[in-house]
């Protein structure tokens, strides 16, 4: 006989010697444990304990097993531990007072028992009752990134949301530091050394993830040592080949699948590095001028995409690099974009520098690391609660929310089948 619950497929064998033997197949994609079995047939009671099962495995009756370990949902922020304090959000407004403003994660520990599980099934005949106890914890995430991945409410905010939603505890630490890549969260940069250290705090604050996210900032593969329109001497690629092969190395420690991030494009294109952002449409070649600065156009916005999904891909696909899987959030920027269905950037009037994205973008990827993370979409029709400013017009709305999922999969189903 078989049971299932939160993609836990349980089967029961009754056999002639009146034992009975279980065996349980975990069909999420993270591991799971802490799993009490607890089984009473033919007058004899027998409990079981699993420490783990590892992603699209199954452990039967007899199996020993380690236990996971606990998780610790480090967060760091340009140096620092960060910890939300809950009274410092003001709910008439929505918005978070404390410093700094953004990258909120909040923590859920007194949830916790909200998480425990129990299922009895009951058998006539036989006569037989099977209970499985567990915490539907998981998957564990690492996310490491910049501005691009952690302004306002952040990806990591709104992925954690959407998890609980769709019925998973999705536990989360993450480093944030504004304008660092790969190059520099892996160590390779000297004058970057404290950045390549919270990296390393986030990671070895847990012994186990199921995730590790590793965002490249906005102009590494981009930027080249002449600056001129169409020019391809890049200038940072080659620290970037070096960064995800240490990167890769430090995820496979920790046990998880690592994650590159491949950063959304300026809404307007590119000059010749990230120190300035096009503030208005133009074409390649096309020169711009502000507070006694000259900037020329160098990549239109489509070309950003193109030679990021490019570059990314390539990284992907090195054979050293194999496992290694691709979180195409600059295509799924651009192709919300094209479809009319928000503007994920944020406009001077807010502070912003049509760079950087607004809190419609991060559900964008929020929605891209959902499906890495789950292998699907949402199956809930919910909008994440925001604690921060994050876009004008205000807050996304449910019908974006269920276009820009719609968009999002397609994007995703057409990079896994490419």
């Amino acid at each position: 006989m078989k049971y299932s619950y939160d993609n836990l497929e349980m089967t029961v064998t009754y056999r002639k010697d009146k034992e009975i033997e279980i065996r349980v197949a975990n069909h999420n994609t993270f591991r799971v444990g802490n799993i009490t079995v607890t089984t009473e047939y033919a007058g004899k009671k027998r409990t079981e304990f699993i420490g783990r099962i590892e992603a699209h495995e199954t452990w039967k009756s007899g199996d020993r097993t380690e236990n996971i370990p606990p998780f610790h949902a480090a967060s760091f922020y340009e140096g620092k531990e960060q910890i939300i304090d809950p009274g410092l959000y003001d709910e008439k407004s929505g918005v978070y007072r404390g410093e700094p403003f953004h990258a909120l994660v909040w923590r859920d520990e007194e949830k916790r028992k909200t998480w425990q599980r129990s299922h009895t099934w009951v058998s006539e005949d036989p006569a037989a009752e099977v209970t499985l106890s567990y915490f539907a914890d998981g998957p564990r995430v690492a996310f490491t990134g910049n501005s691009f991945t952690g302004l306002w409410d952040s990806t990591y905010e709104y992925f954690r949301q959407m998890a609980e939603a769709d019925g998973y505890h999705a536990q989360v630490a993450y480093s944030y530091w504004g304008g660092t890549g790969l190059a520099q969260y892996a160590g390779l940069i000297p004058e970057s050394m404290e950045r390549a250290e919270q990296c390393q705090k986030v990671l070895d604050a847990n012994e186990e993830y199921d995730f590790c996210f590793f965002a490249g900032n906005s102009d590494e593969a981009l930027s080249t040592h002449s600056g001129k329109p169409g020019a391809e001497d890049y200038s940072l690629r080659e620290n970037m080949e070096k960064a995800v092969r240490i990167l890769k190395k430090r995820a496979e420690e920790k046990h998880a699948k690592m994650v590159l991030w491949a950063p959304h494009a300026y809404q307007y294109g590119f000059f010749r590095d990230k120190t300035a952002k096009p503030w208005k449409a133009g074409n390649v070649g096309d020169w711009y001028e502000r507070d006694g600065w000259r900037y020329q156009l160098t990549l239109s916005e489509q070309e950003m995409v193109e030679r990021n999904m490019e570059w990314y891909r390539h990284l992907c696909e090195e054979p050293e690099n194999k496992g290694i899987l691709l979180a195409p959030v600059v295509r799924a920027y651009h192709e919300v974009v094209k479809c009319g269905i928000g503007d994920p950037y944020l406009a001077e009037e807010k502070t912003g520098d049509f760079g950087h994205q607004n809190n419609l973008g991060n559900y964008i990827s929020a929605c891209v690391c959902f499906e890495i993370v789950f292998g699907e979409m949402p199956k809930a029709d919910f909008v994440p609660v925001s604690h921060t400013w994050g876009m004008g017009g205000g807050t996304l709305t449910p019908h974006q929310a269920a276009m820009i999922r719609k968009k999002v999969h397609e994007v995703m189903e057409e990079e896994r089948t490419r």
